[in-house]
C-alpha cells in the first residue's frame, strides 16, 4: 500500500514539476511578446526603453539588482553609459525619475562585465567571492553583499556586442540555473534589437536636426543680400527692344552680367507674371540675384546658359506666341524652371556621378542631375527673402511645384528620348488635344529641351564659340574619368579625338536638335526660326566635316606615301650594300689580277731594257744601270700595292664613301727616263693625299677606276732609250 502510494505521490511530484516549469513558460513568452511590443512601440528614447527593459528582466528572473551597461565605438573606455534598476523603483512613478539617465549606484564589477563585453561570452557565478575578477571592495560599507552573478552580452543583429546586462543575487536566495541562461539569451536577443533600432533613429533624428542647421546656414550664405537686392530694385530696367531678347538669334556675348540680370527682369515683367501673382519686386531682385549666385563657374552649364534658355523660352512664349496655348501658372513654371534648370551644375552629367558613386547618385537613381537641380531651386524658393511663392493660394503653389518639377525633369535626355515619339504621333496625325493634360505635358517637355539646346540654332559665329564650351567642358570630364576612374572616356569627352567634334555636331543636330525643332514648328510656324538656325548649322557642320575628313585622308595618304617611301629607300639601301658587297670583292678581285698583269709586265719590259742596256754600253754601267731600274720597279710595285690597300680600307670602312680617284692627265710621254721617274713618285703621291678627300662611289666610279687603272698601267710603264729614240724619229 505504502509503495502504490510512493508511487501515486512521484505522479503527483512530476505533475506539479510540470505545471510549475509550464507556468514559468508561460511567463517567459508573455515577458518576451511584452517586450517585443516595446520595442517597436519605444524607439524614441533608448533611456526609457531600457529600463522597460529591465523591469521586465527583474521580474521574470526575480533577481535584486539588474544593470545594463552600454558600449559605443567612439567611446574612449566601458562602459559609455551605464543603466540600473532595483526593487525601489519598481514604484517610482513619476516621469522625470522613470527615464532619467544618471550615474550608475550599484558597482559595475569591471573584472567581470569588461571580460563579457569583450569576448562575448555568457558568465554564470555562484560565489562572487571565489572568482578573482570581482571586486570585494565594492560591498564593503554597504548592508549589501554580492553572492551570485549572471553576465551576459547584448548583441545587435549582425552580431555585435552594443551591451552587457548583468543580473545580482536572486530573491529567493538561489543560483543562476541553465533555465534562467537559455531565459535571459532569449531576452537579450531581444534587448539588442530593441537598443539597435532605438540608437538608429536617434541617429538619424540627430542627422536631421544636423541637417537642418546646415541648410540654415546654406541658405544664408546662398541668398543674395537685401543691400545687391535693392540696388537692383532701383536700376532702370531697359526694354525688350533695346535689349534684342526678342530675337531668336540674341547672343549674349557682347553683354555683361548685369545687363543679363537686366534683361531676365524685363522678360518677367513683360511677361506679366509678377502682377498676376502678386510677387514682391524686391523679393523677386533677390531672387534673381540668388539664383544666379548658386551657378558654379563652370565653363558651360553656368549662368548665361541659364540665362539663354530662359531667353529662348521667352521668344517662344512672345514671338512664337506659344502664350496663347500655356496658361499664366504654366508660363510661370516654364520661366522659372528654365532660370533653374541647371542650379549648382558641377561641369559632369548624370553617368560620371554614378560611376563615381556621388552621394547625388545614391540619393537620386534617375536622372540625377535634374534632382538636385529642383531640390536647389527649392531651397531658394523656400528661403526667406527669395520665396517669390508666398503669396500663392495653397492650391496655385502645389501645381506650379508641379509643373516646375516636371519642367527641370524634362531637360534630361533620357526623358526626352521617352516623349519625343508620343509627341511626333500627336503632330502627325493632328490629334492633338490641347485641352488634354498629358498633351499638354507633352508640349511643355518638348518646349523645355528646345530651349535647352537652342544653342544649335544661333549665328553660326556664335554657335562655334558655344561648341567649344560645351567641348572643353566635356573634355574636362573625359580627363578625370581618365586620370581618377582610369576609364576610356566616351569621344565627345575623349580630347584625343577633338577633331571629331564636327561629326558629333551633326550627330548631335540629327539625333536630337533636328526633330524637336520640326516638331514644334508645326504647333506654331513661328517657331521656324529655330528650325531654320538649326538647318543651316547642319549645314555648317557638315561642310567642316568633309573638310576634316578631307584633311585626315590627305593625311593618311601622306603618311602611305613616306612609309612606302622609306620601304623603297630601305630596299634600296639593302640592295645597293648586297651589290656594293659582290662589287666590293669583284673589283678587290680585279685590282689583285691587274697588280699582277702591272708586275709581270714591269719586270718583262725591265728585263728588256736590261738587255738592250748589256747590248750598247759596257758591263759596268749596264750592271749599274740594271740594278737602279730594278730598284725603280720595285718602289713602283710596292707604291702600287699600296694604293690598292689603301682602296680597299676605304671600301671596308665605307660603301657610301667611296671616292672615284682623282685621274690626272698623263705627262708627255717623250721625256726623259730620269724625270720620267720622278714625275711618277710625285704623280703616286698626289694619288695618295686625294684619296682622302674625294668621295669614293661616285657616279660610274667603280667602272671608270677600273679602266683608268688599266690605261694608267699600259700607259705609264716605263720607256726604253729605244723607244725614246724611235718615237723622236
Amino acid at each position: 500500500v505504502f509503495g502504490t502510494y510512493l508511487a501515486f505521490c512521484g505522479i503527483g511530484l512530476k505533475n506539479a514539476q510540470l505545471y510549475e516549469k509550464s507556468l514559468l513558460e508561460n511567463l517567459r513568452n508573455q515577458v518576451l511578446l511584452e517586450l517585443a511590443r516595446l520595442i517597436f512601440e519605444e524607439q524614441r528614447n533608448v533611456a526609457s526603453l531600457i529600463r522597460k527593459i529591465m523591469s521586465n528582466t527583474r521580474h521574470l528572473l526575480r533577481c535584486d539588482r539588474c544593470q545594463v551597461l552600454l558600449v559605443e565605438d567612439d567611446a574612449k573606455e566601458f562602459p559609455s553609459q551605464v543603466y540600473d534598476f532595483d526593487g525601489t523603483d519598481i514604484d517610482n512613478e513619476d516621469p522625470v525619475t522613470r527615464e532619467r539617465t544618471h550615474a550608475p549606484r550599484f558597482p559595475t564589477n569591471p573584472g567581470i562585465t569588461g571580460y563579457v563585453a569583450s569576448t562575448g561570452e555568457t558568465l554564470n557565478i555562484p560565489d562572487a567571492y571565489q572568482d578573482n575578477r570581482f571586486d570585494q571592495e565594492v560591498d564593503k560599507g554597504t548592508d549589501f553583499k554580492t553572492q551570485a552573478i549572471l553576465c551576459m552580452p547584448i548583441k545587435d543583429v549582425k552580431g555585435k556586442v552594443i551591451g552587457v546586462i548583468q543580473l545580482v543575487n536572486k530573491q529567493d536566495g538561489t543560483l543562476f540555473n541553465k533555465n534562467d541562461e537559455n531565459l535571459i539569451q532569449a531576452f537579450a536577443i531581444f534587448c539588442g534589437m530593441g537598443i539597435h533600432n532605438t540608437q538608429m533613429f536617434e541617429q538619424a533624428v540627430r542627422a536631421v536636426a544636423r541637417q537642418k542647421i546646415a541648410l540654415e546656414v546654406m541658405s544664408y550664405h546662398a541668398i543674395a543680400s537685401e543691400e545687391d537686392a535693392m540696388e537692383l530694385k532701383k536700376t532702370i530696367i531697359p526694354s525688350v527692344e533695346s535689349l534684342k531678347i526678342l530675337d531668336f538669334g540674341f547672343s549674349d556675348f557682347k553683354i555683361n552680367d548685369d545687363t543679363t540680370i537686366k534683361a531676365t527682369v524685363r522678360m518677367f515683367l513683360d511677361l506679366d507674371l509678377l502682377q498676376s501673382f502678386q510677387i514682391d519686386y524686391l523679393v523677386f531682385c533677390r531672387w534673381i540675384l540668388s539664383v544666379k549666385k548658386n551657378y558654379r563657374n563652370v565653363i558651360y552649364h553656368n549662368w548665361r546658359h541659364a540665362f539663354n534658355v530662359t531667353q529662348t523660352m521667352f521668344c517662344m512664349l512672345e514671338a512664337g506666341e506659344m502664350k496663347n496655348i500655356l496658361t499664366t501658372v504654366e508660363r510661370l513654371a516654364l520661366m522659372v524652371g528654365c532660370l533653374c534648370h541647371d542650379l549648382d551644375h558641377r561641369g559632369t552629367n548624370n553617368q560620371f556621378q554614378k560611376k563615381t558613386m556621388s552621394p547625388l547618385a545614391e540619393l537620386y537613381s534617375t536622372s540625377t542631375m535634374e534632382h538636385h537641380h529642383f531640390d536647389q531651386c527649392i531651397m531658394i524658393l523656400t528661403t526667406k527673402g527669395s520665396d517669390i511663392f508666398r503669396n500663392l493660394s495653397q492650391e496655385t503653389y502645389s501645381q506650379v511645384i508641379n509643373l516646375l518639377k516636371s519642367a527641370i525633369l524634362a531637360t534630361d535626355l533620357a526623358l526626352y528620348f521617352s516623349y519625343r515619339p508620343k509627341f511626333e504621333a500627336l503632330i502627325a496625325t493632328n490629334n492633338s488635344d490641347w485641352s488634354n493634360e498629358d498633351h499638354r505635358n507633352l508640349l511643355r517637355s518638348m518646349m523645355m529641351t528646345a530651349s535647352d539646346v537652342a544653342a544649335i540654332t544661333k549665328p553660326w559665329e556664335d554657335q562655334k564659340k558655344i561648341a567649344a564650351l560645351v567641348a572643353s567642358e566635356f573634355f574636362e570630364q573625359g580627363d578625370i574619368e581618365k586620370k581618377t576612374l582610369n576609364l576610356t572616356p566616351i569621344p565627345m569627352m575623349d580630347r584625343a579625338q577633338s577633331d571629331k567634334l564636327p561629326d558629333l555636331q551633326v550627330g548631335f543636330i540629327d539625333d536630337i536638335c533636328m526633330p524637336v525643332y520640326k516638331a514644334i514648328s508645326k504647333v506654331s510656324p513661328k517657331l521656324n526660326p529655330l528650325l531654320e538656325g538649326c538647318q543651316l548649322n547642319r549645314n555648317n557642320w557638315y561642310m567642316q566635316s568633309k573638310a576634316v575628313r578631307k584633311r585626315l585622308d590627305e593625311r593618311k595618304k601622306e603618311n602611305v606615301d613616306k612609309d612606302k617611301y622609306e620601304c623603297n629607300e630601305k630596299n634600296e639601301h639593302e640592295s645597293r650594300e648586297k651589290s656594293c658587297d659582290d662589287g666590293g670583292k669583284e673589283k678587290n678581285e680585279d685590282e689583285d689580277m691587274e697588280l699582277e698583269e702591272d708586275e709581270d709586265t714591269v719586270v718583262e719590259n725591265f728585263s728588256v731594257n736590261e738587255s738592250s742596256e748589256k747590248v750598247d754600253k759596257g758591263n759596268a754601267d749596264s750592271m749599274s744601270k740594271t740594278l737602279s731600274i730594278n730598284f725603280d720597279a720595285r718602289k713602283y710595285l710596292s707604291d702600287k700595292a699600296g694604293d690598292c690597300m689603301v682602296r680597299r680600307e676605304e671600301d671596308r670602312i665605307s660603301q657610301e664613301d667611296r671616292a672615284l680617284l682623282l685621274m690626272r692627265e698623263d705627262s708627255q710621254h717623250k721625256r726623259s727616263n730620269s724625270d720620267k721617274w720622278k714625275h711618277k713618285e710625285s704623280e703616286h703621291h698626289f694619288k695618295q693625299e686625294s684619296g682622302k678627300f674625294w668621295p669614293r662611289g661616285a657616279k660610274g666610279s667603280s667602272k671608270a677606276s677600273s679602266s683608268k687603272r688599266r690605261m694608267f698601267s699600259c700607259r705609264e710603264r716605263p720607256h726604253s732609250r729605244e723607244d725614246d729614240k724611235s718615237s723622236t724619229s
